[in-house]
């Protein structure tokens, strides 16, 4: 059956939402139940992504990085739950591996300048950050 409204497209894109929802209302209604919180996550966040790229012709590089970082802020999203972290330290992993595996995508499949110079800028910025952060301890523990 397809609504005279949507498209074919449009109409999957509100089943995976509509799926999403179903996985997810274990969580809503019991925050025990934190594992329904991935895969009602990444369908959802695929859905979205599809949905925006029917509006958009986003580029490759693009959709698979937004694809990526969605998941990762799922990951996320499951890291900060929990009272103690220590836990749910998996997911905070998992969550800056598919940030970058994002990044990635957005570096080696997209064809716009642009987005090569701020995944760049990007690296850089966070190499600089662990560097420098390494220094500050160094200095801290040859100081005590």
């Amino acid at each position: 059956y397809e609504a005279g409204w949507l498209s074919g497209e449009q109409n999957f894109i509100f089943f995976l939402l509509g799926l999403a929802g179903g996985l997810l209302s274990p969580y809503i209604h019991n925050t025990r139940y934190w594992w329904a919180v991935l895969p009602g996550g990444f369908l959802m966040v695929g859905a979205l992504i599809w949905l925006l790229n029917s509006m958009i012709d986003l580029s490759p590089g693009l959709s698979h990085f937004l694809l990526f970082f969605g998941f990762s802020l799922t990951f996320f999203y499951l890291y900060l739950i929990p009272e103690d972290r220590s836990a749910f330290r998996w997911a905070a992993y998992s969550g800056v591996g598919t940030f970058l595996v994002g990044l990635f995508f957005l570096y080696f499949r997209s064809y716009e300048k642009t987005s090569k110079i701020a995944v760049s800028l990007f690296l850089i910025g966070v190499g600089s950050f662990l560097l420098i952060r390494s220094l500050r301890r160094k200095t801290a523990a040859s100081a005590e």
